[in-house]
């Protein structure tokens, strides 16, 4: 990435209070806070454990009762608290906020956050935990339970390594709306169970309303790999895995993979997982090739490994739950031991991994993109949590099948293509043309599915979100299923996966539609790309493409300005307007110019709205370079030029940084004023530095300090008073500075430095303490 360096750049205050307005609120449902509030150019200060809520004007305020869920931390440096709203100290289900924060400052929060609770709502429930278990497992009727089999109570106890652990579900009091949105009316105090059946197998989370012990609702908890009726399955073939040996035999486990990854052989052990045991093998050549089809084992071990590998490398994810979550692998399970029809299927049932061996017609589906897309789930479950019914499941679905295809390009690129199942023969679904098995792939299009039945299709109607993917991979033309003309552009697989794992990891909530797909990918492809960058458009085209809002058309600016390629043709501009201009190409350049006048000849040019990575530079009617910014990362740009010259011509130069471009405008101001733009008494943004004014009271550390890291100021002060900060090079010239309010006895600024080159620096506070320091 390129230099942070600005000529004569001003911050804002170091010392921000909470602003008291916000910028793009979107509307909520009725009693609801706005589901987006983005700060835009004024974040507010974060503070953990509390939230600030928007109304429909903007109008912030922060709260406090909150749960928080998790944090993450993404490649750009932006910190995501995800946070449960509670009422009367109970947790509010699937009313969930994130706050996206970066330097202490939240930059935009997005969820459903309820403001008007129903005024009969008590925390005291009339039923006792045992009626309503009761309750819970009448609506389940299940012929066994996991606590009620001493095996499966062992061997909770040992996965878990605690002896007091137990499938005995107890039930936690929440207020519940439903599964598909939050709806403060029909808010209920009820008993949450999670309750795991041992036969016929199931995992659901049973909402028990605490009063009159109805059952208010069920959260499907196994995610299958196939619809009802449909077998699916995959298969890889033999590669290299990593195992581990005991001192006479290798076992399929490993530890250098987060905690590790454990691959076990369920062949004689049934339903009881207590009773699994290791696959080995004498020589660390894994070609266990026999009737009991031992070589399948390698593959769903493997798998896990590709799968870690893969959200490891491109996300820096440490294992599903980003903390190194055991992955672990039961191969040859008997799903007919567990009530299922036959052993086609394989599934995630929250904590462990489940292969059936198939059948005569379909080998074991111990396959790549079968590992990827299960393990996915689990990956789905720690962060988005997408509530696995309707479309939020249908998107939970997806994006297995997302990251199943994805890993599979990854791991093996000359064997990868946009079918899942089709290595044994039998294709079950494509991701380029879900048509083909009867599934959408347009939004409430052809064989879109509206019944109860899979959860209400939650296997059929992931063909939206699979096409989208696909399009936006590889691109391409036509008319949806709503008379929608299309044309999308690709921009790859890895770029595309990059913005739909931030999109699942860091925008989705559980009751998402997809409607906040289409609103928050174009955010997450904003984020990572830019403003108007070809991948955010493109993101936005391939959500038209199926069926999900509109098109996204760029702006058009004030002029093309596409013959001013040099200084000598040059574009005169009005000065303190705004104009607005592309750099439409790799190779495009916008020049401009304006004179002063004796009146006004201080001068001030900003570009902003940047749609991408653009700078600019000032030069003066010789052609003399007077100024440069060129800010990573940003979406504006500011050189100053406080000049005592009375009249004169100057040019401004827009280019893109490295080639970058975009079909959308920027923004061009050239100011002139009598005084300067800046608090420094020289005249044209040079400083004279002397070092033995320093009292004993300036204290500035660390130093050496790595770049783009945080230093701290400590000073005293007799009285409160406004102060600035200049950071500058050898020569003078300004890096960077920053107004600041000092108090009255001692003071500590931390504050975070640009990304200056490596090299020697002076800061200076006013014009009597200044220190040297020294960045790497």
């Amino acid at each position: 990435m390129k230099r942070n360096l600005k000529f004569n750049f001003l911050a804002g205050s170091l010392l921000l209070s909470m602003a008291t307005m916000a910028q793009d609120v979107q509307k909520g449902l009725p009693g609801m806070y706005p589901s987006y509030v983005d700060f835009k150019n004024a974040p507010v200060s974060f503070t953990k454990g509390a939230i600030i809520i928007a109304d429909e004007n903007g109008k912030t305020n922060t709260t406090s009762n909150v749960q928080l869920i998790r944090s993450d931390k993404d490649e750009l440096g932006i910190f995501h608290y995800r946070y449960q709203q509670t009422y009367l100290n109970i947790p509010v289900e699937n009313a969930t906020y994130v706050a996206h924060v970066k330097n202490d400052q939240i930059l935009s929060e997005n969820g459903k956050w309820i403001k008007d609770f129903p005024s009969l709502l008590k925390a005291v429930p009339m039923l006792n935990q045992q009626i309503a278990l009761a309750a819970a497992k009448g609506e389940i009727g299940a012929q066994q339970y996991k606590w009620e089999v001493p095996t499966d109570e062992a061997f909770i106890k040992q996965e878990k390594n605690d002896v007091n652990a137990t499938y005995l579900p107890k039930g936690e009091l929440v207020f519940y709306s439903g599964e598909e949105e939050v709806i403060p009316s029909q808010l209920r105090l009820a008993y949450k169970f999670d309750i795991y059946a041992a036969y016929p197998a199931s995992r659901n989370i049973v909402f028990v309303d605490a009063n009159d012990g109805s059952i208010l609702g069920r959260r499907e908890i196994i995610h299958t790999t196939n619809a009802p009726g449909t077998a699916v399955t995959a298969y890889s073939g033999s590669q290299a895995i990593t195992s581990d040996y005991t001192g006479t035999t290798y076992r399929l486990r490993e530890v250098g993979r987060g905690n590790g990854i454990q691959t076990f052989n369920m062949k004689t052990a049934g339903a009881n997982y207590a009773a699994a045991v290791d696959f080995t093998d004498a020589d660390n050549n894994w070609n266990n090739v026999n009737t009991n089809l031992d070589q399948y084992a390698t593959d769903a071990h493997w798998g896990a490994e590709k799968t870690y590998d893969y959200y490891f490398s491109r996300y820096n994810r440490n294992s599903v739950d980003n903390a190194g979550l055991i992955l672990k692998s039961y191969v040859h399970t008997s799903l007919t031991a567990q009530g299922y029809p036959d052993n086609v299927n394989a599934f995630w049932d929250g904590s462990k991994m489940s292969y059936g061996d198939g059948n005569a017609t379909y080998k074991p589906l111990t396959a790549l993109d079968i590992a990827g897309h299960e393990i996915t789930h689990a990956v789905t479950q720690y962060s988005s949590n997408l509530a696995y019914s309707t479309e939020s499941g249908a998107m939970n679905e997806g994006f297995s099948d997302i990251f199943g295809t994805a890993i599979e390009f990854y791991a093996r690129s000359t064997r990868a293509n946009w079918l899942i199942g089709e290595d044994i023969g039998a294709a079950f679904r494509s991701m380029s043309n879900p048509n083909q098995f009867s599934q959408p792939d347009t939004y409430q299009g052809t064989y879109w599915y509206t019944g109860t039945a899979d959860n209400g299709g939650v296997h059929t109607n992931s063909g939206v979100l699979n096409y989208w993917f696909y399009l936006l991979s590889v691109g391409g033309s036509g008319t949806n299923d709503k008379g929608t003309a299309f044309n999308v552009t690709a921009i790859g697989i890895d770029k595309a996966g990059a913005i739909a794992y931030r999109l699942n990891s860091f925008y989705l909530i559980s009751t998402s539609k997809f409607a906040d797909a289409r609103t928050f990918g174009i955010k997450a492809a904003e984020d990572l790309y830019g403003v108007g960058s070809v991948e955010a458009v493109q993101t936005a085209n391939a959500w038209t493409a199926v069926g999900v809002g509109g098109t996204v058309t760029p702006p058009t600016c004030t002029d093309a300005y596409e013959t001013n390629e040099t200084r000598t043709a040059a574009k005169a501009i009005t000065k303190n307007v705004d104009i607005t201009a592309k750099i439409s190409s790799t190779t495009d350049k916008d020049w401009f110019t304006f004179t002063t006048t004796a009146a006004a000849p201080k001068v001030q040019v900003t570009v902003s709205n940047l749609p991408a990575d653009y700078d600019v530079r000032l030069y003066n009617s010789a052609g003399t370079q007077l100024g440069i910014s060129q800010n990573g990362g940003t979406t504006a740009e500011t050189v100053k030029y406080n000049t005592s010259t009375a009249a004169a011509t100057y040019y401004v130069q827009v280019y893109g940084y490295n080639g970058a471009n975009s079909t959308s405008c920027y923004t061009l101001r050239a100011s002139t004023s009598g005084v300067n733009f800046i608090d420094d008494p020289t005249n044209n943004g040079f400083i004279s530095i002397k070092d033995n004014k320093t009292p004993n009271t300036f204290n500035v550390y660390p130093s050496p300090v790595a770049r783009g890291g945080n230093i701290t100021l400590q000073f005293t002060e007799a009285t409160n008073s406004p102060k600035q900060i200049i950071v500058t090079d050898l020569s003078g010239r300004n890096i960077y500075s920053q107004k600041i309010t000092s108090f009255e006895g001692n003071n500590s600024i931390n504050f975070k430095l640009p990304n200056m080159a490596p090299g020697t620096y002076f800061i200076k506070l006013d014009e009597n303490n200044i220190k040297k320091i020294t960045v790497l």
